[in-house]
């Protein structure tokens, strides 16, 4: 998609750049159900992972953009580095890659994650604190 100079410009605008060239850029607006970013532009939501593989290509994407498996399992990156065109199939065998960030781009570490025993899947305690605190907020509204 042709993106005009400002919307390139509120792209980088939402993108936190400050690692440097080679850390996780990770998207600062909003993000899907799946983590991914999103950007309004031309009266469309496009996925702010393609945008930057876009930028950093020069052209539109033929395939997927995906996250390169080795480099980055942070759906909310946006650094071009760390993205790759790919087929469906590449996204398929990179779906069985173990991921080191949630949905939501927190790192999965000793610290932040806990296994659930029902069913022995990861958690992440911040995406579980702020779930918890949205809830009592709903809970004592009285909604």
């Amino acid at each position: 998609m042709q993106l005009s100079d400002k919307d390139i410009e509120r792209f980088w605008q939402k993108v936190d750049r400050s690692g440097g060239p080679e850390a996780c850029w990770p998207w600062l607006a909003s993000l899907t159900t799946e983590g991914y970013g999103q950007f309004g532009a031309n009266g469309k939501i496009l996925g702010a992972h393609r945008i930057a593989l876009e930028l950093r290509l020069g052209r539109p994407l033929v395939g997927l953009a995906l996250h390169e498996p080795i480099v980055c399992h942070n759906r909310a990156c946006c650094n071009g580095l760390h993205i790759r065109e790919g087929t469906i199939q590449d996204n398929a065998d990179d779906t069985v890659i173990d991921r080191t960030h949630c949905p939501h781009g927190h790192l999965y570490d000793e610290r932040n994650t806990y296994v659930r025993k029902d069913n022995r899947a990861r958690v992440c305690r911040e995406c579980s604190r702020a779930w918890q605190r949205k809830w009592r907020q709903a809970r004592s509204s009285g909604a």
